[in-house]
């Protein structure tokens, strides 16, 4: 077992210890992919001033992938003034786009390479937290579109073969890490 798969083992533990807070009987699922819908951990959101210091209201466009109900969003935007994009593709949970103030929230798929590219040449820092499969296909987006100096964060999974600039634990098995696109 690999490191990639205890994780996913502690995701998943995760993922039925909130239902049984919440008692739910059932996690809300993309029917086609199976992705897990995970609240926001508000403490990822107050560590993005660790990773990038200097985060301008003017200039920076956060762009999250598999956004959820866009809190990341929300609480990005509260917090900095930035401009926020999110993307994500269960319809159970984003039903419908909406634009409010300085966020936009799409409800559509990540496989759309167009919108996708048009997304992440305008972002400066693109969160992720998707599963390492989902993380490989999204490696060659952003190698193929990203501009450079963007900084890209991933949650719990890594980038594969791209080099890691900053890794900051969250908890003891799990953390960002920090990208930037060199070209």
């Amino acid at each position: 077992m690999n490191n990639d798969d205890e994780k996913i083992i502690k995701v998943q533990s995760y993922i039925r210890q909130y239902l049984a807070k919440k008692k739910k009987n059932q996690l809300l699922r993309d029917q086609s992919y199976h992705y897990p819908i995970l609240p926001t951990n508000k403490k990822i959101i107050d560590q993005f001033k660790t990773l990038i210091p200097n985060i301008n209201a003017e200039k920076d466009i956060l762009l999250d992938i598999g956004c959820g109900d866009g809190k990341l969003c929300y609480y990005f935007n509260k917090l900095y003034q930035c401009q926020c994009i999110g993307i994500e593709y269960n319809k159970n949970v984003l039903k419908k786009n909406i634009s409010l103030n300085n966020i936009t929230l799409l409800q559509d798929t990540i496989y759309n390479e167009e919108l996708m590219k048009q997304l992440i040449q305008q972002a400066t820092i693109i969160y992720i937290y998707m599963l390492p499969k989902t993380n490989q296909y999204l490696s060659i987006l952003l190698e193929k579109y990203c501009l450079e100096n963007t900084f890209i964060i991933c949650y719990v999974f890594k980038l594969p073969n791209w080099s890691i600039i900053k890794e900051l634990k969250i908890t003891s098995q799990t953390s960002l890490y920090l990208y930037k696109m060199v070209k």
